[in-house]
């Protein structure tokens, strides 16, 4: 019954009381200059970011400012869109129709109305 005191569990948590006693006894000097210096140097790093955070910030404001400036352009673009869409679905209506009506013209001018009716005619459908 004795073997069991020294099993493989109470060896190992022997080994690591030992581990730790010999990293009080030899492990790292608490030297106040070390931690001054690494706090310094994170300090200089603060600084840095934050001057590189800064600098973005200014940029993400000047994009900002461009963004603004397109989503206007594009709503100024949409009203001229919808616009124009009107406008060619009126001409769209207009482009096959037959005026019913004719003006107080000679026969020179009826001759002359009716020969430009004809080469619109043509020219609308030799375009399409």
């Amino acid at each position: 019954m004795e073997n069991k005191k020294y099993d493989l569990k109470n060896i190992f948590i022997v080994i690591l009381a030992i581990a730790l006693i010999l990293m009080f006894l030899f492990g790292q000097n608490s030297n106040k200059e070390n931690y001054q210096k690494e706090i310094d140097a994170l300090h200089l790093k603060n600084i840095e970011l934050t001057n590189q955070n800064d600098s973005l910030k200014k940029e993400n404001t000047k994009l900002d400012v461009v963004i603004v400036n397109i989503e206007k352009e594009i709503v100024k673009n949409q009203k001229e869109l919808v616009k124009t869409n009107l406008q060619l679905q009126k001409l769209n209506k207009k482009r096959n129709e037959i005026y019913t009506y004719v003006n107080g013209l000679s026969s020179d001018g009826v001759a002359e109305s009716f020969t430009e009716y004809l080469e619109k005619r043509t020219e609308s459908t030799n375009g399409n």
